[in-house]
């Protein structure tokens, strides 16, 4: 859990997201307890998306805020049931399938716009190499498509980062899954 504070968002399903076909145990208003560590109790006050992974803003019994993911909660006053581990462990499934199938798009999307960054600097090289004139004015633009790849791999790093850091992957799980393509 941490004490990061997090702004709701929409939390309404995308075209590709199957977690909406597989309801989340842990609903607002529900007394939950640590799934790994019993050892606090509160309340789930708000259900949000952060950036693609749905987290459960809490208040402890002590007063406390804290925010986890749906997967590291049980509920409070008694052990799960299997039917209820079963649910959570579908939910969790279909979260961890939609994340994947997010970071592919955001990789298809970059290497889209690096390839054609790649043909734009190719005819340019084509041009130099043939000792024509290079019109440099003609290619406005270029820095502008590099630092926008630029910045799409950052995100695509923090993507990745915020993935392994909900506990939904480890990193290694992570580029296992997306090599597989």
């Amino acid at each position: 859990m941490t004490d990061n504070a997090h702004t709701p968002a929409d939390q309404s399903p995308t075209e590709t997201d199957i977690s909406a076909e597989v309801a989340c145990p842990i609903s607002v208003g529900d007394e939950v307890t640590g799934h790994n560590n019993r050892t606090w109790r509160g309340v789930v006050r708000n259900i949000y998306n952060d950036d693609g992974i749905l987290m459960c803003s809490i208040r402890t019994s002590t007063g406390a805020r804290a925010h986890a993911t749906p997967w590291s909660l049980a509920p409070a006053d008694e052990e799960p049931s299997p039917e209820w581990l079963d649910r959570m462990h579908a939910y969790r499934s279909a979260e961890r399938d939609n994340a994947l199938a997010r970071v592919r798009n955001i990789q298809r999307e970059i290497a889209e716009e690096a390839q054609a960054l790649v043909q734009r600097l190719t005819t340019i090289a084509a041009t130099l190499r043939a000792h024509r004139f290079y019109n440099p004015d003609a290619h406005d633009g270029l820095e502008s498509e590099a630092t926008e790849i630029d910045g799409g791999l950052a995100y695509l790093a923090e993507t990745r980062r915020h993935l392994a850091n909900s506990g939904m992957f480890t990193p290694t799980e992570i580029l296992e899954h997306l090599a597989v393509d």
